[in-house]
């Protein structure tokens, strides 16, 4: 992000922050010693009366505002600070299998689809791969979503040879795959 564009966040930030502050600290100061006897309005025998509002909504406004700037003090909030943690959203990877893909395939070359689905390790990693390319159109069950294909059913688009299998997964079909 260019620097003008992180001073613009975070002004904006800042001016939030005490616009905010400024609404709420100007409503206390018109309405806390408010007469709950007076009355403002009558209308079909229904009395509308002054009043204080509740402590609480002050109270929870500013518990709200000192969490929200210990929040942008320990954590990277406004544009360019990283914090007194030092947090890094880079740092939080969904749990990666042990061994690569590359390093699991390249003992296994040489074999057929349905000898690698005896391979557990393989599998595991599949279905990793199919819950994160293919699930949002062939669903979790694989027999697909509204206009893609089954994937479990005993019919074959483009052929059910392994050079077909792997050419669908690589390449797609009618379409661009996610990530290909």
């Amino acid at each position: 992000m260019s620097s003008f564009w992180t001073l613009w966040a975070a002004l904006g930030t800042v001016v939030f922050f005490v616009l905010m502050v400024a609404v709420i600290v100007k409503y206390w100061r018109n309405n806390h010693q408010a007469d709950k006897d007076k009355v403002l309005d009558t209308f079909d025998g229904i009395e509308e009366k002054d009043a204080p509002p509740p402590k609480i909504l002050f109270v929870s406004y500013f518990a709200a505002f000192v969490i929200s700037i210990g929040y942008l003090i320990l954590y990277p909030g406004i544009s360019g600070w990283s914090g007194l943690l030092n947090y890094d959203q880079a740092d939080d990877k969904l749990s990666a299998p042990s061994t690569s893909l590359d390093a699991q395939f390249s003992q296994v070359q040489d074999q057929s689809l349905i000898s690698l689905a005896d391979n557990t390790e393989i599998v595991s990693s599949g279905r990793m791969l199919f819950q994160t390319h293919c699930a949002a159109c062939h669903r979790d069950n694989a027999q697909g979503a509204k206009h893609f294909p089954n994937l479990i059913d005993n019919e074959w688009m483009y052929g059910g040879s392994d050079e077909a299998i792997i050419h669908s997964i690589e390449l797609g079909r009618n379409g661009a795959m996610p990530g290909g």
